[in-house]
């Protein structure tokens, strides 16, 4: 099986550096049934087929992707890293563990987003709840063996982006001539290594001050997240941009369980800043839905569809080539923030579950905040490659004073699983 370009773009990455790598972890109201989760394992695998499916170099440098017959290793978790995809795992681009209470899914990046990652977990669980005996009404969330056949499962997201009429949009990006990077130290760059961060707060009390401010939850942490950068850096007229993921499966009525993410710019510079907040809410609110736009992602593709048309040709045995790609892959962001926002799973299956978490590696130098809202607590996880903790500590300040109490947890330094094509079964 051939993988699209943007899932594609993910091993690249991983060729020299830290992998994209996420990791959702559920921790229970009862012990562990390893022997139902064993069980379940391969059900939800079958209901996911690029899970199902081990990447492989040919000798031509070409990489591919074949179905995985082999045993799908589920351990106790011994805290030890692996290389996703190699023989750690038997090839597969994902891995369970648990603990006495707590199920662990660790997968690729370049096998799903987000929110299919997070999809997959959730028909992990309804299968291991299945086995442990339990009665489960889906309510319509949970992808299931019976879905296997949807041809929209497998969705490439840029050949379904053919299908919209660029010309009718206009290519979107922000503003670069006063782009503001981070001046931290990069020293986990290049390693799996990640420095994470906690804030975390009630939902509640978070969402009647977002509301009362004719916000949105992201537009509201995105204004605050730079109002407190152009303070704690001293900044005097620069362009704060995040990169934002939109989830496109609605739009393209795909139920892909692939990379099906786009990240749009969302920006704020000195002259929106020194706007009243109801009308900086408004601007980016706005911005956010004409960068949304089906035609205008699609021109946007656009623009760039030759970069990815060469790295679809592209052998992992051109190393010159490879290297002058990983150049063109560092893109200009301030940092990226990604709204998961509230976790939902059926009503059958919350019950069983006292809590959620998500971890992941900050590839890039650029920092990366992720929202998530579980059970009425509110979070923004960060990611970061450097050791500065001050703007994480001014920005939970700044909550408390706007009337959002919030916790701050320094959690240290991440290791997490990898990637290295090198190790991937060769041919």
């Amino acid at each position: 099986m051939n993988i699209g370009a943007n899932d594609k773009f993910f091993f690249l990455l991983s060729y020299h550096g830290k992998a994209a790598v996420m990791q959702y972890s559920f921790m229970l109201r009862e012990d562990i049934d390893v022997a139902a989760l064993n069980k379940a394992a391969p059900m939800a695998v079958e209901a996911f087929p690029l899970f199902g499916l081990r990447p492989v170099v040919e000798r031509d440098g070409k990489l591919i992707m074949e179905e995985d017959h082999e045993e799908m290793l589920i351990s106790r978790d011994d805290s030890k890293n692996v290389c996703l995809g190699s023989d750690d795992t038997n090839g597969y681009l994902f891995r369970i563990t648990y603990s006495d209470r707590c199920i662990k899914i660790v997968a690729s990046h370049a096998i799903g987003d987000g929110r299919s990652i997070l999809s997959f977990s959730i028909t992990l669980l309804y299968y291991y709840l299945l086995e442990t005996g339990r009665q489960i009404d889906t309510q319509g969330m949970v992808y299931t063996i019976e879905d296997k056949n949807d041809p929209t499962l497998t969705d490439n997201l840029f050949d379904r982006l053919k299908e919209v009429d660029a010309t009718a949009g206009q290519s979107q990006s922000a503003p670069l001539d006063r782009f503001f990077y981070s001046p931290e130290e990069k020293i986990y760059m290049g390693t799996p290594d990640t420095r994470r961060l906690v804030l975390s707060w009630d939902q509640n009390r978070f969402m009647e001050i977002v509301r009362s401010e004719g916000a949105t939850p992201l537009i509201y942490v995105h204004d605050l997240i730079t109002r407190t950068m152009y303070e704690y850096y001293g900044l005097n007229d620069k362009t704060i941009i995040a990169f934002v993921p939109i989830d496109l499966r609605e739009k393209l009525e795909s139920r892909s369980q692939a990379n099906f993410t786009f990240n749009v710019d969302l920006w704020l510079d000195k002259e929106l800043l020194d706007k009243p907040a109801k009308e900086r809410y408004e601007s980016l609110k706005s911005m956010l839905r004409t960068a949304g736009r089906l035609e205008n992602i699609a021109a946007t593709v656009d623009a760039v569809r030759p970069l990815y048309e060469e790295l679809n040709s592209m052998s992992f045995n051109d190393v010159d080539r490879l290297e002058n790609m990983l150049d063109l892959s560092n893109v200009t962001k301030s940092y990226l923030l990604s709204n998961i926002g509230m976790i939902r799973m059926p009503d059958d299956i919350e019950k069983y579950v006292a809590d959620v978490d998500i971890y992941f590696s900050a590839r890039e130098a650029s920092p990366v905040y992720s929202m998530l809202t579980f059970a009425n607590k509110g979070m923004l996880i960060i990611g970061q490659n450097y050791e500065e903790t001050g703007l994480i500590e001014a920005l939970g300040n700044k909550f408390t004073e706007l009337g959002i109490p919030c916790k701050l947890e320094d959690q240290g330094i991440l290791k997490m699983d990898d990637l290295d094509i090198r190790r991937f079964k060769h041919r």
